[in-house]
């Protein structure tokens, strides 16, 4: 795939019953997503794929997939997924993040987040309305028609 070297881009070859092993990337551009998952890949992953910049990478139910990688994620936006895998990754940020206890550790942090942002906001409001509220001084007179 050829793109303009500033262009992020995207692979998903996911759940093709692909065999072999992962090829060579020879790219020094940003993959925005990765996905490899649910194939039948086999080694080890290849060494320039350490050198990859990628923001989502998914190697999941790959089981012949082996071997350690200096494969290394530093974006705080990124996700990983290689369970069903027999990858180890040698940077301890990549190896926590890519662990599935990890990544639900980090949905229920969002999660809670995001409720007490929630609260939060409603509390803001609430207040807000009780201030702008006018007291009721004044009575209506209602007549009969």
């Amino acid at each position: 795939m050829h793109t303009p070297a500033d262009e992020k881009w995207y692979s998903n070859v996911g759940n093709n019953q692909l065999t072999g092993q992962v090829p060579e990337f020879q790219s020094n551009k940003t993959l925005l997503s990765l996905s490899l998952q649910k194939n039948q890949l086999s080694g080890s992953l290849p060494e320039s794929f350490g050198r990859l910049k990628i923001q989502n990478l998914f190697l999941n139910d790959n089981p012949k997939l082996e071997g350690t990688t200096r494969f290394r994620m530093t974006d705080v936006t990124s996700s990983c997924n290689a369970q069903n895998t027999g990858i180890t990754f040698t940077d301890d940020y990549t190896s926590k993040l890519c662990k599935p206890q990890y990544i639900v550790s980090i949905a229920l942090a969002c999660l809670v987040a995001l409720a007490v942002i929630a609260k939060l906001v409603m509390v803001a409001v609430g207040r807000a309305r009780a201030r702008n509220a006018k007291p009721a001084t004044e009575s209506i007179a209602m007549t009969p028609l």
